[in-house]
């Protein structure tokens, strides 16, 4: 409570006073700003001088000297008195709410260190605990006058403060009112602290001259008018600033003054989490919403959701707990003997973490099965998106290689939660789910094995989806009867793992080529190829050109040895190309009066019945004609070995992985004559570099390193295959081959040799 005697002025100056009256300027400097000053400055100042006085056993008091206050009436209503109140009461309600401040942080920071619970818990965290503890303690130190002591002083300021932090108010929906509530309390609470500390002023004979009642009473019901909104403002600016050092604010002054105080955290898991995290720090308006291990700090974006927050506060429980510390031990112990295991492990304890916080944080009760949403949550998660739009997946692997490198001993710093739940995901995957379980008892796992991938992007793995659902809808009409559950399984296996593309036994290994680059980079892309055609029959190329793909060609083989999507795929790819062709370069050359010219869109990578099942049975036919003509009728008889073949050299390929992907990506076949190995070896660095790998390459497979995909090594002929990655320090490769295998660590020389015709005696064709 704040000071109310007031200092008299000396005779001197009172006999001037009387003989001049006083300019407004002295009146007002004289009642307002000298007890103002005293309130804010000089008794703060005095009463830590004495603290540290008496701590440091010093016996010379540093003081400073009150400003002189005139005493110049006894009634409460006088000028004087008044102004002297309001200038006191504004004073003082700053150091009793920096007062009631440091109390609740040193409360606080007790409270977190020891790691309170209970009721001793709710005590450290009490606003109005820590404001009475404050204020009583601030009176304790306060200098004191005749009859005082400083026990009795700090007793009464505790007092007085429980008056006014407790007094039940009539609720009123007025400022006004709320104020003169307050008010009141103040004028209780200033007679229950003079009880406490002066009890003799009360007596009805008190003639003392140093103290007015009226005057303390109208103080405090000022300043107990002030407290609320001065408490706030300090609070908002103490928030400030340790959101600013990074030191975050408290859970419970997170919740009053967030968004989320309007939502209810009554239920009994939400409440326990609560509880259990009491005294967790909240970093607002971060970038992304994440728990940070080291600093124990659980960061939440501006837009963060009371789902997200549960979310967080989860992980920073099990952190605490060390919940997932046997699991990382277990990867490290894995390290040595299986990386690939170790990563399972790892990838397995990081997933177990997120699923748990999202149950945490789960609010839909739809599903009556527990195992049903620990089953969502498998396939959603890896690849919703985490920090900077990042997949979860790919954040793990990073750690992944930390973790490596380490030796078992790093740890993850944060845990994070989805930016944002890619719902249209979701949707997808589990209309999928749905349309196929009945049918394809895998079809769950082909869904999550695409998900896992984890160098695709949502918003990718969403378009798969999407295309797939496509023409999996049962409204779809199709021209044709399909079996369309199967392709639909083919699709997914084939996005998620795209070493699944084979050609077969068909001269197509240069489509099958583009299609595995296009599942590598764009799956969406091969997704939508299928879907089109299955749909439509049709295909619509980047350039705007329609690609008709019918008979035959829609209707999945039984032989040849490749997928209905791969097939699909290969032959709508070879027509990308030949129905936009006008003449038959390269295959032909105009001379003299040759005809080279074809009619655009005339010409067919078309399927022929046959009955004959050791070939293939396509051929490129030119419908322009009557009958329709061979294509492979009008070439040189050494083109001639394979009527089936779509003659593709690397500008075809090229063409059509800039119709089906867009020309963004450059080309995706190498110049088929490699004149060296340092060319080659210098093109592949370059294209890894800027990201265009895998490429297409084009080799002899009589070559050793093709030789076991032939039944006859002398009938090896001209075969695409796909390099797939490159080590430029080692200078070795590995390759993909249509023929359905990889092959690794094939030397930059290997490649070059298999690139030049071999000795083996054979024909000479385009696989």
């Amino acid at each position: 409570m704040s000071r109310f005697e007031k200092t008299e002025t000396k005779p001197e100056t009172m006999q001037a006073s009387s003989a001049n009256s006083p300019s407004p300027v002295d009146w007002l400097g004289a009642n307002f700003v000298n007890p103002f000053v005293n309130t804010l400055c000089v008794e703060p100042t005095n009463a830590v001088a004495w603290a540290v006085d008496t701590s440091t056993g010093q016996k010379e008091a540093h003081r400073l000297t009150p400003l002189p206050v005139p005493r110049q009436s006894a009634k409460t209503t006088s000028p004087e008195v008044l102004c002297q109140s309001v200038a006191c009461a504004l004073g003082s309600v700053i150091p009793y709410a920096l007062a009631g401040r440091l109390a609740g942080n040193t409360m606080r920071f007790a409270g977190a260190k020891l790691e309170a619970e209970g009721a001793l818990a709710k005590f450290a965290q009490s606003e109005k605990a820590a404001q009475i503890l404050g204020g009583g303690i601030y009176d304790g130190m306060k200098e004191t006058h005749a009859g005082e002591s400083h026990l009795r002083n700090g007793a009464a300021g505790a007092v007085n403060f429980a008056i006014l932090e407790y007094w039940k108010r009539a609720p009123k929906s007025s400022v006004l009112g709320r104020a003169l509530d307050r008010f009141y309390a103040g004028m209780f609470g200033s007679f229950a602290h003079t009880a406490v500390a002066r009890p003799e002023v009360l007596c009805l004979d008190n003639k003392s001259s140093h103290f007015d009642m009226g005057s303390a009473i109208l103080t405090n019901g000022l300043m107990n008018a002030l407290l609320p909104g001065t408490q706030e403002g300090i609070r908002l600016l103490q928030d400030r600033a340790t959101i600013k050092m990074g030191l975050g604010v408290p859970i419970d002054r997170y919740l009053k003054t967030s968004n989320l105080a309007r939502h209810d955290f009554s239920g009994k898991n939400e409440s326990s989490l609560l509880e259990q995290n009491r005294w967790a720090r909240i970093k607002p308006n971060a970038q992304f919403s994440s728990y940070q291990h080291g600093s124990d700090m659980v960061s939440l974006k501006g837009d963060a959701s009371k789902w997200t927050f549960m979310h967080e506060l989860q992980h920073r429980k099990e952190a605490l707990a060390g919940i997932a510390e046997p699991g990382f031990v277990r990867a490290a112990s894995l390290l040595s003997k299986d990386s690939d295991q170790a990563w399972d492990v790892y990838k397995s304890v990081r997933l177990a973490q997120e699923i748990r916080a999202e149950l945490a944080s789960y609010h839909r009760v739809a599903h009556p099965q527990y195992s049903d949403v620990v089953n969502e949550l498998k396939i959603r998660i890896p690849h919703s998106s985490a920090a900077g739009g990042v997949p979860y997946v790919t954040i793990w692997q990073v750690e992944f290689k930390e973790f490596m490198r380490s030796k078992g001993k790093y740890r993850p710093a944060c845990d994070f939660s989805a930016r944002h739940t890619d719902r249209e995901l979701e949707s997808e995957a589990n209309k999928l789910n749905v349309r196929l379980s009945a049918r394809q008892p895998y079809a769950a796992e082909a869904i999550s094995s695409l998900m896992a991938r984890p160098d695709l992007k949502t918003e990718q793995v969403t378009k798969v989806f999407k295309h797939i659902n496509d023409f999996m809808d049962p409204r779809q009409a199709h021209l044709s009867p399909l079996p369309l559950d199967r392709l639909a399984m083919q699709t997914l296996r084939l996005a998620a793992k795209p070493e699944k593309v084979a050609q077969g036994t068909n001269p197509t290994c240069g489509p099958a080529s583009v299609e595995y680059i296009t599942y590598v980079k764009h799956p969406e892309n091969a997704a939508d190829l299928i879907s089109q055609v299955v749909r439509r029959h049709k295909y619509d190329c980047a350039d705007g050109s329609s690609i008709i793909v019918n008979g035959l060609n829609v209707l999945p083989e039984r032989y040849w040895h490749r997928s209905f999507a791969n097939q699909l795929f290969q032959t709508t790819a070879v027509n990308v190309h030949w129905q936009r062709k006008n003449n038959l370069e390269p295959w032909l050359t105009k001379d003299g009066n040759q005809n080279i010219d074809i009619a655009p869109g005339k010409t067919r990578y078309q399927r022929l019945a046959t009955t004959q099942l050791n070939e293939s049975p396509y051929r490129l036919i030119d419908y322009s004609k009557e009958p329709p003509a061979h294509i492979h009728d009008r070439l040189p008889p050494a083109l001639k070995d394979d009527p089936a073949d779509p003659l593709m050299d690397h500008e075809s390929l090229n063409d059509i992985n800039n119709q089906i992907n867009g020309a963004a990506g450059g080309a995706v076949a190498l110049p088929w004559d490699l004149s060296s190995p340092q060319q080659l070896n210098s093109l592949l660095a370059a294209r890894r570099l800027t990201g265009k790998l895998p490429v297409i390459t084009v080799v002899d497979s009589k070559h050793p390193l093709f030789r076991d995909g032939l039944s006859d090594p002398s009938a090896g002929s001209w075969h695409s295959v796909v390099i797939k990655s490159f080590d430029p320090i080692e200078k070795v490769v590995s390759l993909f081959n249509p023929w359905g295998n990889l092959i690794d660590n094939v030397s930059i020389k290997q490649v070059f040799e298999a690139n030049k015709e071999q000795k083996v005696t054979g024909s000479h064709k385009t696989l």
